[in-house]
């Protein structure tokens, strides 16, 4: 799994749900500049965070890990 992929779908879940990166930091109990390097592929949230983020988007852990896997493929 690539960090950069699973930083991109946590930058779509942020923008489809309307959020800046300080609220959305906020909501997680983390920095803006963690979301920053989320989002950026530098960093990837802890586990726990990553499942509360699933849960609040409707989206279970498993599910997520697939795209991530699956937007790493090539065409």
């Amino acid at each position: 799994m690539d960090q950069e992929k699973i930083g991109k779908l946590i930058k779509k879940i942020r923008i489809e749900g309307k959020y800046s990166q300080k609220e959305f930091a906020e909501k997680y109990g983390v920095t803006p500049q963690a979301v920053s390097k989320w989002e950026n592929g530098k960093n990837i949230p802890d586990i726990a965070i990553l499942k509360e983020i699933c849960n609040d988007n409707n989206l279970k852990i498993d599910e997520f890990v697939e795209e991530a896997i699956k937007s790493n493929r090539p065409v």
